[in-house]
């Protein structure tokens, strides 16, 4: 798929590094299995949406098929009589923001003077939210700018993110006004961000898929800075020697992901630099530990030999289980709780609720029991 170096779906890095769109260059294009996924389950929402679902296409499971279903029959509830203008996988060019950038909206509707722009979200790592979301403000934007003589009827956007596997559906709405504000502050970031010298911006949102955060200079000061910063106050902290304060635990959760990424891109980078000869200060290349295996073959002659007393034999979990069988009885399986993580108050998902600890002295049996 074609994509513009300031296209809508990396807005969410360029738009807040604006250095990232040079850093990048000359960095292949990779994937990965969450994107392959992601890119199968949008083919079948578009074919859901057109009623031409393929079945004979490889590696679709029926959760793609019953989410793909919902989001064609959440579109057509949206647009109701206005079916016959649903646009789809619609390429949109927002020149009013940079000279020839585009990208590619999943869905649109114009229903009267009101215009509906919809994303699908099949990953369920990130929580994707409508609200000032840069990616779907420039699909709006684009469809303003493609479709000039049906954009004079628009009084009011509202952007939504169909998001079956995290979050559901999510919508915001804003008037034709509040948008060209934001089309005034992405086009000074699309400006900032092909100049030459653009400054790199280190965060967790534009970091997350950089290609060029393994070699970034503004992610390194960014986590060095925080680290003296957390080390200056504990240092000036007199009770900071009997533990970390709450301002300063808050502070190495802020910046996990920042600090993590940083050290794996780095590692990563470096054994790639090091396979192709160049010399590393003070490190060398080993071979980490691997598991033994049975070579191509072995299970015939094993088999012959010894029987199905070698053949180990066990359930499908339930989440291959359910995808290869469409009528299993939900009630033959349990979800347990999951393990108790810490993220920010304005994650979406319910508190754990707590019996406080009175006795700090049977802390460490707790962490012991949480492993």
């Amino acid at each position: 798929m074609q994509h513009h170096k300031l296209g809508a779906s990396a807005s969410a890095r360029w738009t807040r590094c604006p250095g990232s769109v040079k850093a990048i260059e000359g960095y292949p294009d990779e994937t990965s299995e969450f994107a392959e996924e992601g890119t199968l389950a949008h083919a079948v929402g578009e074919e859901a949406l057109l009623t031409l679902v393929n079945n004979n296409k490889k590696n679709i499971t029926d959760e793609m098929r019953k989410h793909g279903k919902e989001y064609a029959e959440y579109i057509g509830s949206v647009a109701g009589s206005f079916a016959d203008n649903i646009k789809i996988e619609t390429q949109v060019y927002f020149n009013s923001v940079a000279e020839g950038a585009f990208g590619t909206c999943d869905a649109s509707v114009l229903a009267g003077s009101h215009l509906h722009i919809f994303d699908y979200k099949y990953g369920k790592g990130v929580d994707v939210d409508a609200k000032k979301n840069t990616q779907m403000l420039l699909y709006a934007i684009g469809y303003l700018d493609t479709f000039p003589k049906e954009a004079k009827k628009v009084v009011y956007i509202t952007l939504h993110i169909i998001q079956p596997r995290r979050g559901g559906m999510k919508k915001w709405t804003i008037s034709r006004g509040a948008l060209n504000k934001y089309k005034v502050e992405l086009k000074k970031r699309a400006d900032d961000a092909q100049k030459k010298n653009a400054p790199r911006i280190a965060g967790d949102t534009q970091c997350r898929f950089c290609k060029a955060s393994d070699n970034c200079p503004a992610l390194y000061n960014s986590v060095v800075d925080n680290m003296m910063e957390m080390l200056d106050e504990k240092k000036d902290n007199k009770e900071a020697v009997v533990g970390l304060s709450d301002a300063q635990r808050s502070f190495v959760i802020d910046n996990r992901l920042r600090i993590e990424k940083l050290i794996r891109e780095v590692i990563d980078n470096t054994i790639a630099r090091a396979l192709v000869g160049i010399e590393l200060i003070g490190y060398k290349l080993v071979r980490g530990k691997s598991n033994r295996k049975w070579a191509d073959g072995a299970e015939e002659k094993l088999c012959s030999k010894y029987g199905d007393t070698i053949i180990e034999r066990k359930l499908l979990t339930p989440a291959v289980a359910t995808k290869k069988f469409s009528d299993i009885d939900e009630s033959l399986i349990e979800k347990p709780e999951g393990k108790i993580t810490i993220v920010a108050n304005d994650d979406k998902r319910p508190e754990v609720v707590v019996e406080k600890l009175e006795n700090l002295e049977n802390l460490e049996i707790i962490k012991e029991n949480h492993k």
